[in-house]
This record gives C-alpha cells, sequence and structure tokens, in this order.
C-alpha cells in the first residue's frame, strides 16, 4: 500500500509538471514536492494537498489558520495581494526577506526537520500571492525568477528598519521583476487594517534608483471594493479617476514629516493604493520593491488635515519639430494654505515653472523655479526632469492673502516647456516616451499658522533587530540592545532637534557618543571619551544644517559599538 501510494504521487507530480498550464499549479507542484502528504492530512491542518486541484484552492484561499498567532493577526493561509498576512509562505520563507520572518508563537518553520525550500520556489509562491494568487493563469516566468536568483551579483533594495510599534508600521510593495529596458507601471491596492484611525505624521520611503516615481493615494467612497487585491500593471490612465485622493508623491526615496500639528487621517478601514513606475535601464533582471514607514500618532492630536492634490494638463501636444515650446495651465485652487510644492513631466522636460495667477490671466509672483535647488539654496540653471526640486513653505502659503503683488491670487499657473525631436508629437501618456504636465502639492483649507508644538512622545522602547541576521561583527551590536543599553534617537526621522539617549547597566570607564554619515566622517561628536555612572544619559544633536540623508548614531562602551540609523529628512 505504501509503494502504491508513492508511485501514485509521483506520477501526479510528472503530469502536473509537464502540464501546468498555472502558477498556481506550479505552487502546488512545490508544495507536493517538499510537503509530505500525511503531514497536511490529518486534523491539525485546514488543508489537504492529497485534495482535487479546486478543492485545495478553496482550502487555502482567505482561509483562516489554525494557529493562535495568526488568528489575532488576520493572517490567512494565503492572503491574495499580501505575502506578509499569508500564514503559509511565512512558514516556508526561510527568511527571504526579514517581512516574512516567523514570530516564535507562529511554531517551527516548514518543512519541518528537513531542509528549506530553495530561494526560487519561496519567490514563485510569493509572487503567486502578490499578484492576487489566482486560480488560473500565469502570474511570472519561472526563468525570470532564476535568471535573478542564479546572479551573484544581483541588486536588492535593503530594506529599513521599521518603526517601534508605538510609533507606526511598515508598507512593502514587491518585490516585482523586470526585464532589462523594460518600463513598466504598477497598482497594488493595500489594505490597512488598523486597529484605529491614525494620524500619519511622517513617511519614510526606499525604493530603487531607477524608479521614475511612487505614489500613495487614498481610496474614497469605499470604492476599493471594486479593485482587485493583488498587483495590477497599467494599461490605461485609470490612476488619476476620481476615486482617490493624493496623499505623497515621491520621485526619489526620502524622508517627509509633516508640518508641526498637521497630519493624514487614516481611518482603520481604509485603503491605500500603491503605484510604481520604474525604468530598468540594467542588463539584468532587476527586483523592484518600496518599503514605507509610516508614523503615525493617536487620533485627536492633529490640528489640521493635511490634504494633497495632483493637478495634471491631459490637454498637451509638443511637436516633432525641434523646437523648445512653452505651454501654460491654469490651476484653480480656493482659500487654502500650501505646505509645499513640486513638478513633474517626462524625459522632454526642459524647464517648469509656477505662478500666482493674476486676475488677467498672467503671470504673477513665482513660487516655484524647476531649476532652482531648494535645499542647498542655489540656481542649478537646469531643470532634471527625473528629480524635480520640492519647496517647502515656512510659514505657509495663504492663497487667501493679498500676497501677489499686493494682490490675491486668482488661482496657480503652470508653465513647462519642452523639447521634442523625436519622430511623432507627443501627447500625454504614462510612459516616459509619452509626456505629462502636473504639480503636486500639499495644503491644509484657509489660514494656518505652524504651532512649535512637542512632537508625540512614544511609549515603547524597544529597539529593531532584525529578525533574519544570522551573523553579526564582532565587536559591533547594530541598533543596540546588548544588556539592555536601549540607544534610543526620536523623533526618527528629523529634520531639527535629536535626543538621543541610552541605559548604562553598571559604571563604564570609556563612553564615547558621534553622529557619522554614511561616508564614515564625523559630522558631530557628544561624548569624548568619559567615564560614566550606571542610569539613563540623554543629549540633543541639532541636525537643522546637515544634508538629508541617512546617518549613523555610534555609541561605543568601553571597546563595544552600538550602531543606531538617523534619517535626516528635508528642511
Amino acid at each position: 500500500m505504501k509503494l502504491h501510494t508513492q508511485v501514485t504521487i509521483l506520477l501526479l507530480l510528472l503530469t502536473n509538471s509537464i502540464y501546468s498550464q498555472s502558477t498556481y499549479q506550479e505552487v502546488r507542484n512545490i508544495l507536493n514536492t517538499k510537503c509530505s502528504v500525511t503531514c497536511h492530512g490529518n486534523n491539525t491542518y485546514s488543508f489537504n494537498l492529497s485534495d482535487p486541484d479546486s478543492t485545495l484552492y478553496d482550502s487555502l484561499i482567505n482561509a483562516t489558520p489554525v494557529n493562535a498567532f495568526a488568528q489575532a493577526n488576520n493572517f490567512a493561509l494565503i492572503s491574495p495581494g499580501y505575502p506578509d498576512r499569508s500564514f503559509l509562505l511565512r512558514k516556508v520563507a526561510n527568511c527571504i526577506s526579514a517581512d516574512l520572518a516567523l514570530h516564535t508563537d507562529e511554531g517551527a518553520a516548514m518543512p519541518e526537520n528537513e531542509a528549506p525550500l530553495d530561494n526560487k520556489d519561496i519567490e514563485l509562491i510569493r509572487q503567486w500571492i502578490l499578484f492576487g494568487a489566482p486560480e488560473t493563469g500565469m502570474v511570472i516566468d519561472t526563468a525570470t525568477i532564476n535568471a535573478y536568483y542564479q546572479n551573484p551579483n544581483r541588486t536588492k533594495v535593503e530594506r529599513p528598519a521599521p518603526p517601534k510599534s508605538c510609533e507606526g508600521f511598515q508598507i512593502h510593495m514587491g518585490p516585482i521583476f523586470y526585464q532589462p529596458g523594460e518600463e513598466s507601471e504598477y497598482y497594488q491596492r493595500y489594505d490597512l487594517n488598523l486597529t484605529d484611525t491614525m494620524e500619519v505624521i511622517g513617511t519614510h520611503t526606499v525604493f530603487n534608483n531607477e524608479s521614475h516615481h511612487f505614489i500613495i493615494t487614498k481610496y474614497i467612497n469605499n470604492t476599493a471594493q471594486y479593485w482587485p487585491q493583488g498587483l495590477v500593471k497599467e494599461t490605461d490612465t485609470t490612476m488619476f479617476g476620481g476615486d482617490k485622493e493624493f496623499l505623497v508623491a515621491c520621485m526619489n526615496g526620502d524622508s517627509y514629516i509633516l508640518p508641526n500639528g498637521t497630519a493624514f487621517y487614516w481611518d482603520q478601514t481604509e485603503s491605500l493604493d500603491l503605484n510604481f513606475h520604474l525604468f530598468n535601464t540594467q542588463n539584468e533582471v532587476l527586483a523592484a520593491e518600496v518599503y514605507v514607514n509610516v508614523y503615525t500618532q493617536p487620533k485627536g492630536n492633529a490640528l489640521k488635515e493635511l490634504e494633497s492634490s495632483l493637478s495634471h494638463n491631459y490637454g498637451i501636444l509638443i511637436p516633432n519639430d525641434g523646437q523648445s515650446k512653452t505651454i501654460q495651465y491654469h490651476v484653480p485652487v480656493g482659500n487654502i494654505s500650501i505646505s509645499n510644492i513640486t513638478s513633474h513631466t517626462h524625459k522632454h522636460g526642459t524647464n517648469f515653472d509656477v505662478y500666482l495667477r493674476n486676475s488677467d490671466g498672467s503671470k504673477g509672483l513665482m513660487i516655484f523655479n524647476g531649476s532652482y535647488n531648494y535645499r542647498q539654496g542655489f540656481e542649478t540653471g537646469q531643470y532634471d526632469w527625473a528629480h524635480p526640486p520640492v519647496v517647502y513653505f515656512e510659514p505657509f502659503l495663504d492663497l487667501s492673502q493679498a500676497i501677489n503683488n499686493g494682490t490675491v491670487p486668482a488661482g496657480l499657473l503652470m508653465e513647462a516647456t519642452y523639447l521634442n525631436s523625436g519622430a511623432d508629437t507627443l501627447a500625454f501618456g504614462i510612459t516616459t516616451a509619452d509626456e505629462m504636465m502636473a504639480i503636486f502639492f500639499q495644503f491644509v483649507d484657509t489660514t494656518y499658522n505652524i504651532p512649535a508644538l512637542a512632537p508625540w512622545t512614544p511609549q515603547c522602547l524597544e529597539t529593531y533587530v532584525d529578525p533574519c541576521l544570522k551573523d553579526t561583527t564582532i565587536g559591533i551590536v547594530e541598533n543596540g540592545n546588548i544588556n539592555n543599553i536601549q540607544l534610543g534617537v526620536y523623533p526618527n526621522p528629523s529634520n531639527g532637534s535629536v535626543n538621543i539617549s541610552y541605559q548604562l547597566e553598571k559604571n563604564a570607564t570609556n563612553i564615547h557618543l558621534e553622529v557619522v554619515n554614511l561616508l564614515g566622517e564625523v559630522v558631530s561628536t557628544l561624548v569624548v571619551n568619559e567615564p560614566q555612572v550606571a542610569g539613563k544619559h540623554s543629549y540633543q544633536y541639532n541636525s537643522y544644517g546637515a544634508a538629508a540623508g541617512l546617518y549613523i548614531i555610534r555609541l561605543q562602551i568601553d571597546g563595544v559599538y552600538y550602531n543606531q540609523k538617523l534619517i535626516k529628512s528635508a528642511q
């Protein structure tokens, strides 16, 4: 009987491998090969690998796991569109990424007492889930996955340390595999699944350098229910429909702290739309990923909701005559106060300015200069369409006041210049072979004075340790938590004063504390080789004059180093 069962299973595997016509079948083949039928054929589990295809599929998709921890976190065996919420993938993921690391309460990794799945097999399961876990059809070519994982020099976006549990949460989009020379744009519906309404006070976004943009919008009027779960490849301009509210637009990975007293309001039942656009300029398969740290505070702390607008001119036409063409477009606005503004074109854009509009339709005061470096304060002489500048207004630009050369503005006027030397006339389109003319700005309604409010102080003290980190350099402790050092940095990200604190369990003879950049250069020294007694020690570092980017807080205690990352956001 045992031999007969083994032969039957072998024939089933061979048949499936030859005639697989869907990614689901390929996933099933992996599970059949790596997990014994008897393991998943008793009452301990809610699915049985010997079931027919459709029966097994129905028992996996959105099915509640037996594990209590998984239930408490609203995991499903397979949650279409959400690899990190799919308990089956988490059990076999073998730390392919830190957001899939098993919690101790999730039980042992699978296959138990056997070799883990190969990364290529794990990735295939993840891609199937990421694209909505369809029962039919192919969502990715296995050759693409193989090409990526067989490349020893493959590039990977490093996951930033997520916020503390009382500071916020992390969103992960991807990986999305791009062939050499491929340009594609993807959307992903992302259900927030929060425990309560939250006020978002900042974001930190990390993604591939080859990206053209990453945009977060929020569905309104309960329209998310009409959109599928999982990655959707862009084929038209549905992104600009009226069912989404713009929140964050990034051309570069960056940090953004909302002005004091303002916040985005995110309800626990709401859904986001994640939009990622990348052009793979490399000669190898590229894995595109986005990590977003979302920093929150409890509801009721903000004074104003910060709103966002992406205003497009859809009617642009740029002839292919090799001559510069300048286009103006009126953006009507009400009595709002603008916090920041930036521009957006594709590769034919050579200049972009924004003006306050006079009542007769002419240009008034310039409020955005596309060739000006607002971070460092100088005129560059050219417009970088791929990385346009952002201007932040402190105080806010109050459009209800007579700020336009002594008059109240009659809206905004954007002016863009293009140079088309190609074969065809250019019009509005979603790829960089087409063109766009848009401005993105954030604002509050009516007049707003930025208060000097103390930041909300989180109440948790945990420090982040990469759950997939298996080896560490001797003498170096990342995000120091050994011996309860509790090296804390707050607020983080920051664009001003930073509190750096640590706890000594016993007296130390030599303490050195400094801030260094990614080149290892010391930008500030706070403690210089001094003895200190046991207890908590705190210091203030003023990051205001430092360039935006990543820094390391380096603490040395009697020859042992403890490191913590500091993200310096734009002013």
